[in-house]
């Protein structure tokens, strides 16, 4: 099957940068390769869904597996709730008040001289993709045009339930983790940076397959417990392919959510209250369970306590890899666990 067909890809890869020498380069100084960079960017992903988080139903060995690899960080904040200037803080490294967002703002642009995570990555010579939901910036700010040089063609169908090619349905979560995989057997041979940013588990999820219902203990699973199993399996297709290809230790990965849980459609805020819908004024609507993974760089199965943001993955890929940050980001700190401190 030919998989590049799956993926729209952009000509131009941008100037590749000549200055590698941060304030603390750590990619140099431990003498390693630079790792290859994923974002799993969950949608609506509570704090209490996770098993490595103390979810006692829904089984998430994969997710769990990067955990027992990695930090567990317990005090992990987005910026800017909820979807839209979420995603929009994340990718620029910037709260997104700086540039007029506040409150939901979709299609409100983001800054036009300030390179996104994708335009950062690409120019530092890495191949950028991107898969799922992008709900960043302005009409003509879409992820071609604001650095991803390869971006999942978007499968006919409405929510989670899509065609195949040949006319067949699809769980669009599987078909999720399929391009997950297909980008690094792809690209395996050199840097990438991957960024999926899937629909699950957005509500309201409805359509979730009987099957992965099925694997929640008793049997009798919901919904948004088995959309949940359904992101494991796809983390699954993606940690399979850099295992397969031996890529497992050199890859920097972070998993977190947008924003906190939708409570009214089974997402977990426990121990903590509040999360999307009308508990935003509380706890859960900004705290989301986060993992970051390195093996050659992170400790395993550290819980890290020190607070965290999304705002900060942005120079915490920098620094792994020797690059300079832009001049609107010199003031942002790497997350210190990423660099082994």
């Amino acid at each position: 099957m030919n998989h590049r067909r799956h993926f729209i890809k952009t000509a131009t890869a941008g100037a590749i940068a000549t200055s590698l020498v941060p304030e603390f380069n750590f990619a140099q100084e431990s003498g390693r390769k630079r790792p290859n960079m994923v974002i799993l960017f969950i949608d609506d992903l509570g704090v209490g869904d996770l098993g490595c988080f103390g979810h006692l139903r829904i089984p998430t060995p994969h997710i769990d597996s990067l955990a027992a690899r990695g930090a567990k960080c317990t005090m992990s904040y987005i910026t800017n709730p909820p979807c839209s200037p979420s995603r929009c803080s994340l990718m620029t490294g910037m709260y997104a008040q700086r540039y007029g967002k506040s409150g939901m703002a979709r299609g409100l642009p983001i800054p036009e001289d300030h390179p996104t995570m994708g335009e950062f990555m690409r120019d530092a010579g890495y191949t950028t993709g991107q898969i799922g939901k992008w709900d960043i910036g302005a009409v003509g700010q879409g992820p071609h045009e604001r650095g991803f040089m390869e971006v999942a063609k978007n499968a006919l169908g409405q929510q989670y339930d899509r065609e195949r090619e040949d006319g067949s349905y699809v769980y669009l979560t599987d078909l999720d983790g399929d391009y997950m995989a297909e980008f690094v057997e792809r690209n395996a041979e050199k840097p990438f940076f991957l960024y999926f940013s899937p629909f699950a588990v957005h509500s309201n999820v409805k359509n979730t397959p009987q099957h992965y219902r099925d694997r929640i203990p008793g049997g009798d699973g919901t919904a948004y417990e088995g959309a949940v199993v359904a992101v494991d399996d796809a983390v699954g297709k993606l940690l399979k392919s850099l295992e397969t290809h031996e890529l497992e230790n050199d890859t920097l990965i972070f998993l977190t959510g947008d924003n906190g849980a939708n409570r009214a459609h089974g997402g977990s805020s426990e121990p903590y209250r509040g999360g999307k819908g009308k508990d935003t004024q509380q706890e859960d609507w900004v705290h989301t369970p986060t993992i970051i993974t390195w093996p050659k760089a992170i400790p395993a199965g550290i819980t890290y306590e020190g607070k965290t943001a999304t705002i900060d993955f942005y120079a915490t890929m920098a620094a792994a890899i020797g690059k300079p940050l832009p001049p609107s980001l010199r003031q942002r700190k790497p997350i210190a666990l990423s660099l082994g401190r």
